[in-house]
């Protein structure tokens, strides 16, 4: 690594005072992508004044050549590395013969023939797989000293100008996910140089298990490094090196206790009569005498559980950057700790019965065989209270799934008993026949609650504000709503009886505890006008809103929201997005591919839930609109480029004549907006379910509307819709 790193400070060293910025980097955020395509035909549909990085090729203008340039780059098209004619590379062929040396000398023995030698004035550079030097060399040969068994070469140390007329470097390095081979990094990009480094990455397991509780942990550090470097006979030097570094870990522990108990005991028996079955001269020699048998039975089984799980992640990026004549260094991080399940359960169930049999026995004894029926109720409980959820004391959240239900176990069974010559014993046949049917429905400890929802009243100045709730409970209880103020202030409350039990119609609260339910919901009803929808005369009747989520009028942009986030951040990347462990393959939610999920994870959700909505969360009564209501709005609405006050964007008409105006807010990639002006970029709330990290958006241009596949940790434009209550 000390080679490797000592081989970076001499690049740094050795570059010059002009630098720009990265071959094809047209919007300059140190990637080449289809931004930089989309940024090029901004400039040419709108006849903008033409900027160097635009005019890739250099041919002093911008046009469709320079569009492919990029393509071709992205593509692993980038423009071939050449060296300047007087470099003498020093290659693995020489390493049995180089001696003595160091970054600015060697020595040759005169065995090596002239033509596999280095002239005076030649730079010298030897290759990652040259191994005399310890730090490699880079320099111009300024003298040429015989010696004794060859030649000493003395040299001064050169910058990257005096080797190359052209080079791209794009590559990522990091160490085999094998933490045995972590010494074997691997190019994750094609690159005209080759780059080597030993990258940490080992991991951590530990495990114990004794005394009903088992408890494991498990962590991992690795290291990516990314090179960028572009020099082309035409622009000038860019170079930057991004080095990743990224701990995660994970504990886990269950501890668990369990009982089981069953008892039966007689409550009488009765002998009914002899039936013969065999007789010799007219004497019933043998004969069955049918019993009846009536036995009780309890039984109790439980279990009590403590399960916890926790995760602590860490992530910093270093970015050292040349550009535009000066080096500028920057770093972040990002921590991600916590616990993720803290739960105690109590599952198990008391029950009684009775169990009624009939035996045939042989001449009276102990020899028979019979069938018994066993019937009975069941009484099960399974209490959960979740730590997790139980923040701020919301104790509802936290046990609200715990229940208790009632069931009939009944089964038929086979059965022998006998006694020969001193040995007596019973046996019977499992179950031939058996069930447990519920024989009334299940009953909750707390109800469950709708998402409160908002609609204007008649008149427009009242708001009506509902939620249900559903499910039987154990006991009677009251339920309501609370509505409060910005200040949490509270301002009015509203209390019903309700009650699925039997037991009476009372009002009660269950224990004499008021418990604060989930979900909760943000309105604003405010306005005694509904100026913030327009019906555009769509035939489903979607109606859209005027402005975009976190806008106070229509032309202005709003807040940038990453797909599956409900508030705007500083940074947009995969470090910081809600629904992953730190990159686009370890999500953690809405995840359709095992590949893409976090150790694995998948849930199959294609669709944002309302808690995971930005429109939900910050626009009253709105929605993130489906891809249908966006495909809707593209085909039965005609989209025009104009300005409002100012501000770029699309006017779309309704087939009824009604408008909304969409400004090219751009998009957020890291800590700051890109293509604002030029482009609009818009979320839907549907996932891309063959590409789990990305998600579908509406893009528009001033050339063009349409589809266009987001990567969910970007920062888009939200425009919320709604279903006309008319």
């Amino acid at each position: 690594m000390k080679k490797q790193l000592l081989f970076m400070l001499l690049v740094i060293m050795s570059l010059g005072a002009a630098a720009q910025s990265m071959y094809g980097d047209v919007n300059g955020d140190g990637v080449v992508n289809i931004t930089d395509v989309n940024a090029v035909i901004s400039i040419i549909l709108d006849g903008k004044t033409m900027t160097p990085a635009a005019d890739v090729n250099s041919d002093g203008t911008v046009n469709i050549t320079d569009i492919n340039a990029i393509i071709n780059i992205i593509l692993g098209g980038q423009p071939a590395t050449e060296l300047k004619s007087d470099v003498f590379l020093l290659t693995a062929d020489y390493n049995d013969v180089i001696t003595d040396a160091d970054t600015v000398s060697f020595t040759l023995p005169s065995t090596v023939p002239d033509a596999k030698r280095p002239l005076m004035g030649n730079v010298v550079v030897s290759t990652a797989d040259c191994t005399p030097f310890p730090d490699g060399i880079m320099a111009r040969v300024t003298g040429i000293v015989p010696v004794a068994g060859g030649l000493r070469y003395n040299c001064v140390q050169v910058g990257l100008d005096d080797v190359f007329d052209q080079l791209f470097i794009d590559v990522e390095i990091e160490a085999a996910t094998d933490s045995t081979a972590a010494d074997s990094p691997s190019l994750r990009a094609p690159a005209h140089a080759t780059i080597s480094a030993e990258l940490w990455n080992a991991t951590f397991d530990a495990n114990f298990s004794g005394g009903g509780v088992t408890a494991t942990a498990h962590a991992r550090d690795r290291s990516i490094i990314r090179v960028t470097a572009s020099k082309t006979r035409n622009t000038p030097w860019y170079f930057n090196i991004n080095v990743r570094n990224e701990l995660t870990s994970n504990f886990n522990m269950s501890a668990a206790s369990s009982a089981d108990f069953y008892r039966s005991f007689d409550l009488g028996s009765l002998t009914v009569g002899r039936i013969p079955i065999l007789f010799i001269y007219g004497v019933p020699v043998l004969f069955l005498t049918p019993q009846l048998t009536l036995k009780g039975y309890v039984e109790e089984s439980g279990e009590v559980r403590l399960d916890y799980s926790g995760h602590f992640n860490r992530t910093d990026v270093s970015s050292y950057t040349y550009s535009d004549g000066q080096w500028n260094i920057s770093s972040t991080y990002n921590n991600d700790g916590g616990t993720d399940v803290a739960q105690i359960s109590m599952r198990g169930y008391a029950g009684i019965g009775l169990i009624p049999g009939l035996k045939f026995a042989l001449n009276g004894t102990r020899n028979g065989v019979g069938v018994s029926v066993s019937a009975g109720v069941r009484e099960r409980l399974d209490f959960v209270f979740d730590a997790t959820q139980f923040a701020g004391g919301r104790l509802y959240d936290a046990c609200r799934d715990s229940y208790c239900s009632t069931t009939m176990p009944w089964q038929v069974s086979l059965y022998a008993s006998w006694s020969v010559l001193g040995h007596t014993g019973e046996a019977s046949t499992p179950p031939l026949l058996s069930g447990e049917p519920k024989i009334m429905e299940d009953r909750y400890l707390l109800p469950l609650f709708t998402t409160p929802a908002y609609n204007k009243g008649n008149p427009e100045t009242t708001a009506i504000i509902s939620t249900t709730s559903s499910r039987r409970v154990l006991l009677p209880t009251t339920v309501g709503l609370r509505l409060f103020d910005e200040n949490d202030n509270q301002l009015k409350s509203w209390q019903q009886g309700y009650s699925t039990t039997e037991l009476d119609n009372e009002q009660h609260a269950v224990m004499g505890y008021t418990l604060e339910a989930s979900p909760l919901a943000s309105f604003k009803i405010d306005k005694e006008d509904d100026g913030d929808w327009v019906d555009l005369g769509l035939p489903s009747g979607t109606i859209w809103a005027t402005r975009n989520v976190g806008a106070s009028v229509p032309e202005d942009y709003g807040d940038y929201f990453a797909w599956g986030e409900t508030a705007p951040k500083d940074n947009y990347d995969w470090s910081t997005y809600k629904w992953c462990n730190g990159s686009y393959n370890t999500m953690t939610k809405y995840c359709t591919y095992s590949s893409y999920g976090y150790n694995g994870f998948t849930d199959g959700k294609t669709e944002l839930d309302p808690s995971d909505d930005a429109a939900c969360a910050n626009y009253p009564g709105g929605r993130m609109p489906s891809p249908e209501q966006i495909h809707e709005l593209t085909v039965n609405c005609t989209w025009q480029w104009t300005q409002r006050n100012g501000v770029n964007g699309r006017l779309v008409t309704g087939p009824n004549g009604n408008t909304i105006f969409l400004p090219a807010a751009g998009y957020c990639w890291y800590e700051s907006p890109n293509g604002v002006g030029s482009s609009g970029y818009y979320w839907s709330r549907a996932l891309i379910s063959s590409h789990p990290h990305c998600a579908w958006s509406k893009f528009s241009n001033s050339g063009y509307a349409g589809w266009i596949t987001g990567t969910r940790c970007y920062g888009f434009t939200v425009r919320a819709v709604r279903v006309s209550q008319n």
